[in-house]
Order: C-alpha cells, then sequence, then structure tokens
C-alpha cells in the first residue's frame, strides 16, 4: 500500500527523512532516541580515514530507536532500519552487520515506504 508521500519519494534519503519526520511528529516523547546513524556516501581520503579513526563501521543500518522491549524470551535492545528504495538490495558487508545486529538481540528491519516504516514502529513500541 503506497501513499501520495511515498509515491514522490526517490531516495533513500529522502525515504528516510520522512519517515524520521513521522517519528518526531508522532511520538514526541520518544525524541532524541529515534535517529540517524551518518554512514552513507562516498568518502574519499582524508575525511574517509578521519571518519574511521572515530568509529565509523560500514554496513550499520541508516536509522536507530533505542527503545528496549521485553519479548517472552528476553529482550530487544533496540530498532535498527535500513532504508532501500526501487531495486536497491543489501551488500555483503549490511548483511554481515545485521546478522551482528541480531545475535545481540537488536532488531533489524528493512523499509522501503513511509507505511512500512509507521506499521513497523507502532507494531515494535505497542508490544
Amino acid at each position: 500500500m503506497t501513499t501520495p508521500a511515498t509515491d514522490k519519494i526517490f531516495t533513500e534519503s529522502g525515504l528516510q527523512a520522512a519517515c524520521h519526520t513521522w517519528f518526531h511528529n508522532t511520538h514526541p516523547e520518544l525524541r532524541g532516541l529515534g535517529f540517524m546513524i551518518h554512514n552513507d556516501g562516498v568518502k574519499h581520503g582524508i575525511q574517509a580515514s578521519q571518519d574511521k579513526a572515530r568509529g565509523l563501521v560500514a554496513g550499520i543500518p541508516d536509522w536507530c530507536l533505542m527503545v528496549p522491549r521485553r519479548e517472552p524470551w528476553g529482550f530487544i535492545h533496540g530498532l535498527f532500519v535500513e532504508f532501500k528504495v526501487g531495486r536497491n538490495s543489501l551488500d555483503t558487508i549490511q548483511l554481515r552487520r545485521i546478522e551482528q545486529l541480531r545475535a545481540q538481540n537488536y532488531q533489524v528491519e528493512v523499509v522501503r515506504e513511509l507505511d512500512h516504516f509507521q506499521q513497523l514502529i507502532t507494531e515494535y513500541l505497542t508490544a
């Protein structure tokens, strides 16, 4: 199901902005706990070296919600979201990071549409 808002989103950054804006406006009590992980774009030379030295890790998902959730078997420590549009798919390093995060009891989801993000967050916060 798409909405007019998602029909106009052609980039991952546009999708991420729409999703974060919805989250920010819908859950003001959680502002600051849902945030972007600045891990995108092509970096060259000095900037790439500086980012790596400061802890930038390739393959980490785009957005994080640092709200734990209790499950019958234990805790989910938080939610990571990777945004993809069109035919874009996860690369090898992203798949590896997702596997690592899930092994540490983080939920990780790939989102391609605003309405999917809205449903995901609503279900995550009410489970």
